[in-house]
């Protein structure tokens, strides 16, 4: 990250608390700022909205300490000499797995769809707050929303919806011989969808 946005570091020591106090305390003052009165939120986006409405607010309310004026006179001031920000920094856990027969990668308990093509095929499964993605021979392969929830169980009979499927989904394999998966992705990018054949559908109970 460091590289991308093109600034510099500094590390404290290990085991040597004592040479970030002055950040630890502000932190410890920003929580007691924003947190008193903490709303209730549909998601993690509109959660990161408002905590960054309420910072930007803060900073015109908050004197810089070292520099006359409060922190956004301080920022005002120095935008001129910024450099224009480049393309946002590309931030996700890598993981390598393998292609189930059925079409399926395993993450925390839940389980995701591939194109069929590459059944039994080694992949790489990007891991983002709220997407997961799936990746191979540089392209993108498909894209679903990440389940945070362990063990994840969907309503009814449908045991596959937007390419997620639920842990039921392995209690009967007798579902996997019915439906087949076959290829319906966008590329490079887009997601995943498996269309299914007429066989009859397979009740679990």
């Amino acid at each position: 990250m460091a590289s991308h946005y093109l600034f510099e570091t500094d590390f404290c020591n290990p085991a040597s608390g004592w040479e970030k106090g002055q950040v630890e305390k502000n932190v410890q003052d920003a929580r007691r700022r924003l947190w008193q009165s903490l709303p209730s939120f549909p998601d993690l986006a509109a959660l990161n909205a408002w905590l960054e409405a309420c910072c930007i607010e803060q900073w015109g309310q908050i004197q810089h300490g070292t520099l006359p004026g409060t922190i956004a006179d301080v920022h005002e001031t120095e935008r001129a000499s910024l450099m224009p920000l480049g393309r946002s920094f590309d931030g996700f856990v890598e993981h390598t797995k393998r292609v189930s027969p059925t079409c399926l990668v395993h993450f925390e308990r839940n389980r995701y769809s591939v194109p069929a093509s590459f059944a039994n095929r080694p992949v790489s499964l990007r891991v983002y707050p709220e997407r997961i993605v799936v990746a191979a021979e540089g392209q993108i392969l498909c894209e679903h929303p990440r389940i945070i929830e362990r063990g994840h169980h969907l309503p009814g009979k449908r045991f596959m919806t937007g390419g997620i499927i639920s842990p039921s989904f392995s209690a009967s394999l007798g579902l996997c011989a019915m439906a087949r998966p076959s290829l319906s992705c966008r590329k490079p990018s887009g997601n995943c969808r498996p269309s299914f054949s007429s066989a009859p559908a397979a009740t679990v109970r």
